[in-house]
């Protein structure tokens, strides 16, 4: 039910988003808030105040652009790329130990969570290194 709902709002302001996320990307301004996003999609159709937030993650997880949020507390974010231009990649953490590379992850985005076979090498000793 509740994929079937982001789906039908996905349809209705997805490309609202989309159109307003690459007009900041071109007019060289990657910085806005939660408030300009909803202004926005006010301005060319009525949702609820925060489907545009749900569709921008949404979207961002597709791969469409890429974000960070620069304040939280505040709702301002950063546009990091759209497209294949910095959308998330894939990207590869390896953990050294010695100079040897002793185990290695892949995650996309910004934050990731450590699995818990590297927790245990680095708390087992101080002298490995994280390397992304």
């Amino acid at each position: 039910m509740q994929t079937a709902n982001l789906n039908r709002v996905k349809t209705k302001i997805g490309t609202l988003v989309t159109q307003f996320i690459t007009n900041k990307w071109l007019a060289n301004t990657p910085y806005f808030t939660a408030a300009e996003l909803r202004g926005y999609i006010q301005l060319h159709t009525n949702t609820a105040p925060a489907s545009p937030d749900r569709i921008l993650r949404q979207l961002r997880l597709e791969g469409k652009f890429d974000y960070q949020v620069v304040n939280r507390k505040a709702s301002e974010y950063q546009i990091l790329g759209i497209g294949g231009s910095g959308a998330q990649k894939k990207r590869t953490a390896k953990l050294i130990y010695d100079g040897r590379v002793v185990d290695s992850f892949e995650f996309t985005g910004r934050r990731f969570k450590l699995p818990k076979h590297v927790l245990d090498h680095i708390f087992s000793s101080n002298d490995f290194e994280l390397q992304i």
